[in-house]
């Protein structure tokens, strides 16, 4: 649909497209028949955060628990998640029918495994942090970095299932678009605050920095929302040479060859996925230097390469951070075993930008199928000459964003 036909308050929504649609795709392979009585989540951050509403939709009478070690971060998932049990570390009685890991710590994957039930679920949902292979936990011979990576089932003695998840397929997105359209009063809730340009600063610092590099900062909050305003001057996020700190410079583009598509970016969101390249625990991907950052993003294509595809201008669009050259596996499906993967902020230009050139495939025209629910925001503080808003959520679940930014 074009542009006109969504509210701003929808657009800072539709942002999470990607991440809930990888989070909607780890239960795709579970049997229709399945009950739950009890769900653990390991890691209480946005992702963590997007699988308690998930589950919560899914298998409404199982009871929800959150290990999240962070004693912000606990305060935190209290308030927005008042109806859930909100842990430190998991209680040695405490068994999951499912268990999800939702946090990069190597130690989160085993013990999800050892303290499943009998015949119980463990979705291997986040890459485990490492920096070389010798690093990646074993568990009965199975490798629990290659099950999350290659999308594996695999089944251990007691008859745990582990569901490996590493990605989405388009159809998760258009899934994950309609919820969020359909379900705002939810997903919401995972949406603690609103910057309105990706170049703010806080102290002279660059807010999209301190979010990136700074615990104390990123752990008061959950998706925390960049709005990317209309400008001549093209911005963009890179990191610096060590990738040890984000910095906002100019990008300059070149002409548009056949098959790439010109995005304007609405919206932007931080993943764990650009704080592991930035600390250098995402090992298996190898960042091409001089590349901005971020996978999280939509926009409106401007500009095409290819005149047959004139009709996607002025469309909205998910951004697709995945590009697959071409390989037989796409066609059957099986993109995420592909040798030829590219990740945008990763190999090539991702989406911390005022515009950036994306190939044709890596844009989802986003549709609108479900009349929406109607959510309210309030302004509650500022940076610098740019304002930050915070989502006002449903039932006042989240009381406000803190205005120091630590």
């Amino acid at each position: 649909m074009l542009l006109e036909s969504f509210t701003e308050t929808e657009l800072d929504l539709l942002v999470l497209a990607e991440p809930l649609a990888c989070v909607m795709h780890a239960y795709t392979k579970f049997p229709s028949y399945i009950h739950l009585q009890t769900a653990i989540v390991y890691g209480g951050g946005p992702i963590g955060a997007l699988h308690l509403i998930e589950i919560g939709r899914r298998f409404p009478k199982a009871q929800r628990y959150v290990i999240e070690p962070n004693k912000q971060r606990r305060q935190l998932l209290r308030r927005i998640f008042p109806e859930i049990a909100v842990l430190s570390f998991r209680p040695e009685n405490l068994q999951g029918d499912l268990t999800v890991v939702a946090t990069s710590a190597p130690q989160a994957s085993v013990d999800a495994v050892i303290k499943a039930s009998d015949a119980g679920f463990v979705v291997l949902f986040s890459g485990i942090n490492h920096k070389t292979k010798e690093e990646l936990p074993l568990l009965e011979g199975i490798d629990l970095e290659a099950v999350h990576r290659n999308e594996e089932v695999r089944v251990t003695d007691r008859a745990i299932r582990l569901v490996g998840s590493s990605g989405y397929h388009e159809s998760d997105i258009e899934n994950s678009v309609q919820a969020l359209l359909k379900y705002p009063h939810l997903y919401s809730r995972v949406q603690t605050g609103i910057v309105d340009a990706l170049d703010s600063k806080k102290n002279n610092q660059y807010v999209i920095e301190s979010m990136l590099n700074t615990p104390e900062v990123y752990e008061k909050h959950l998706k925390f929302v960049f709005r990317v305003p209309k400008q001549e001057k093209n911005l963009a996020v890179f990191p610096n040479d060590d990738l040890s700190k984000a910095t906002v410079r100019e990008l300059v583009l070149g002409d548009l060859s056949s098959g790439m598509v010109r995005v304007r970016i609405l919206r932007a969101c931080i993943c764990q996925t650009d704080r592991r390249v930035l600390s250098g625990t995402k090992a298996c991907c190898g960042f091409n230097r001089g590349t901005v950052l971020g996978h999280e993003g939509i926009g409106v294509v401007e500009q095409v390469g290819n005149q047959q595809q004139s009709d996607l201008i002025g469309r909205a669009v998910v951004v697709l951070p995945h590009h697959y050259v071409e390989d037989p596996l796409v066609d059957r499906g099986l993109g995420f075993l592909s040798k030829k993967l590219k990740h945008l902020g990763i190999h090539q230009n991702g989406v911390f930008a005022t515009r950036i050139d994306v190939p044709d495939t890596c844009v989802h025209v986003i549709e609108r199928d479900v009349e929406p629910i109607k959510i309210q925001r309030k302004v509650l503080t500022s940076v610098g000459s740019n304002s930050i808003e915070i989502t006002e959520k449903s039932r006042q679940l989240v009381r406000r964003v803190n205005s120091n930014f630590g």
